[in-house]
């Protein structure tokens, strides 16, 4: 394993990651949730807990990175990595959305709208994981283009 790539394909992701749902959830859902106030903590504890959600996510980030490795193919990084995000989706986002749902009062819909912002996010980081690790392309012998000719 190429520990720059990987590094390099963490730190992308990452910052997708917190970027993406930063705008999502505190720019473009922030008026949608100030409806549900009640069923969040107050703003003050979530501020003082913003550490816990930010190590959760580099851990989900780092681990996402690590088994994208494992499985990797010499196929197109494109396919590879549309596949394995939604992969990831289902097998995460999926059933922690519909858990939330379950436990907290929101509508369905918004549930929905979770799980269509999830399945986004986690494709893009599937992108930029595959691009980063897609294996180096084969060297090229000398003299190979003068056999071609």
């Amino acid at each position: 394993m190429d520990m720059k790539k990987f590094l390099l394909a963490v730190v992308v992701a990452y910052v997708l990651l917190i970027t993406t749902t930063y705008f999502i959830h505190g720019v473009w859902l922030g008026a949608f949730y100030r409806n549900y106030m009640d069923s969040w903590r107050p703003l003050e504890q979530q501020a003082a807990k913003a550490w816990i959600l930010l190590a959760g996510r580099l851990l989900y980030t780092v681990m996402f990175a690590w088994v994208y490795l494992r499985g990797l193919e010499q196929k197109s990084w494109i396919g590879q990595g549309i596949r394995y995000g939604g992969v990831v989706w289902l097998l995460v986002s999926v059933p922690d959305i519909l858990s939330t749902y379950v436990l907290f009062r929101v509508p369905y819909r918004l549930a929905l709208l979770w799980m269509s912002i999830a399945l986004m996010q986690t494709v893009m980081m599937g992108l930029v994981v595959a691009y980063f690790l897609r294996p180096a392309a084969p060297p090229v012998e000398a003299g190979a283009d003068a056999r071609k000719a």
